[in-house]
């Protein structure tokens, strides 16, 4: 009895501890795998390593002091997080708990993150190296519904796709890495997509000029009709006159 108690109880923690973890919120478009399961603090920053000034604006007092280091925030991430403060000890500096080496995904109409986004702090998107989400100071704020716009026409080709997010609720700052492979579909598109910028229409090349119909000849002169010999008259002999004498009556 009180094994069986114990390992529900134990089941119940872990339970817990998932729904925990999970709750930070997953990467779905494009659609982050996780070999065990995502949403967990894949790092962690110490606020010391960027002084500024405390105030009631605290996003804003964070963007200007930030704008100062002339960093991105995916290189400020890669260059100060500590993975000894990731939750579970796979996190990978560039992925967190994400597989880089997934399923392909195509490329969503926008970026969505759910649940939608639960601390405050800003956050960035890349295609490979390529930049397609721009830092916004407060992601929470801006973006309600978890739903990030990006420039998905430079995503078209690239290998990867990458969402840096940072959480400031407290200290240390939260770091959420995630990583997506694309699919190398040459356009990305998806069912419900927004396509990208439409290519231009092909121009329709001018139509070639109508081929002049063949002149007809005009009918031959009739031939004058074959003049119709008068049908011969057929010769008669006329008849030998008897050489026989008459005899002479008496």
């Amino acid at each position: 009895m009180f094994r069986s108690v114990s390992l529900s109880a134990a089941a119940l923690l872990l339970s817990q501890a998932t729904i925990e973890v999970q709750a930070h919120g997953e990467l779905i478009k494009p659609f982050a795998t996780y070999p065990k399961w995502g949403g967990a603090v894949t790092a962690t920053i110490a606020p010391s390593v960027m002084p500024f000034p405390w105030r009631q604006d605290y996003p804003q007092a964070f963007a200007e002091a930030f704008k100062k280091t002339g960093l991105s925030l995916k290189d400020f991430i890669l260059k100060n997080q500590n993975m000894s403060g990731a939750t579970e000890n796979w996190s990978t500096p560039d992925c967190g708990y994400s597989n880089p080496n997934g399923k392909p995904q195509p490329l969503p109409p926008y970026i969505e993150y759910t649940p939608p986004f639960i601390h405050w702090g800003p956050c960035e998107a890349y295609c490979d190296d390529v930049l397609v989400a721009p830092y916004t100071v407060d992601c929470r704020a801006t973006f309600k519904n978890g739903q990030v716009p990006y420039d998905k026409a430079k995503c078209v080709g690239k290998k990867r796709f990458t969402f840096y997010w940072l959480g400031m609720d407290g200290s240390p700052w939260q770091v959420y890495n995630n990583c997506v492979p694309l699919a190398q579909s040459g356009s990305g598109d998806s069912a419900g997509d927004d396509a990208a910028t439409p290519a231009k229409p092909t121009t329709g090349k001018t139509p070639a000029a109508t081929t002049k119909p063949a002149t007809t000849k005009k009918p031959a002169t009739n031939a004058k009709p074959a003049t119709t010999k008068k049908p011969t008259a057929p010769i008669t002999s006329a008849p030998s006159p008897t050489k026989k004498k008459c005899k002479r009556r008496n």
